[in-house]
C-alpha cells in the first residue's frame, strides 16, 4: 500500500464507493454495490482483504448476487464460456474512492483463482493479486492453483 493509500484512508468521513470492473475477452462488465453512473447495481461481498508485512499473499473471497446479475452485461460477455476453468481467465479491478471529495485511492488488480460456488442464488470466486509485470494476463505473472 503507498504512502497515499494510507493517509487516505486516514481521512475517510463519507462514503467509500467500490467499484469493480470484470474485464472478459473484449467485454468489461461494470458492477457495484453503489447507485453509480455506468455500474450495475448488484449486492457484491468481499472478504479478506488484508496487508501485512511477512510478504504473505492476500487471496480474498468475492461473492455476487445472481439475482440481477443476468440481467446485465456479464450474460453476454460469458455467451463463449464453456466450464468453470475459463473463470481463470478473468480480470476483477477494484476501485475505491471516498463520496463527495472524488479522492481516487489506487485500483487493486485481482484474477480468478478458483470457483468456489455457482448456483442460481450467487458465485463465489477466490481471488488472487497481481505479482506484477507487463503482461498480467500470462500464468506467469499470477499466482494460480493448477
Amino acid at each position: 500500500m503507498s504512502f497515499w493509500d494510507i493517509e487516505t484512508q486516514k481521512l475517510v468521513t463519507g462514503t467509500l464507493i467500490k467499484l469493480y470492473d470484470f474485464y472478459f475477452d473484449g467485454t468489461t462488465v461494470k458492477l457495484s454495490d453503489y447507485d453509480y453512473i455506468g455500474y450495475t447495481t448488484i449486492e457484491i461481498e468481499m472478504s479478506g482483504i488484508r496487508s501485512d508485512l511477512t510478504g504473505a499473499v492476500s487471496e480474498p473471497s468475492l461473492s455476487i448476487s445472481c439475482d440481477k446479475l443476468w440481467d446485465t452485461d456479464w450474460a453476454i460477455a460469458t455467451a463463449g464460456f464453456t466450464g468453470l476453468g475459463n473463470y481463470k481467465g478473468i480480470r476483477v479491478e477494484r476501485r475505491r474512492f471516498l463520496d463527495g471529495n472524488g479522492q481516487t485511492i489506487l485500483p487493486q488488480t485481482f484474477f480468478i483463482k478458483s470457483v468456489n460456488e455457482l448456483n442460481a442464488r450467487e458465485m463465489t470466486f477466490t481471488l488472487t493479486p497481481s505479482l506484477g509485470g507487463d503482461r498480467l494476463d500470462l500464468p506467469s505473472a499470477r499466482k494460480l492453483e493448477l
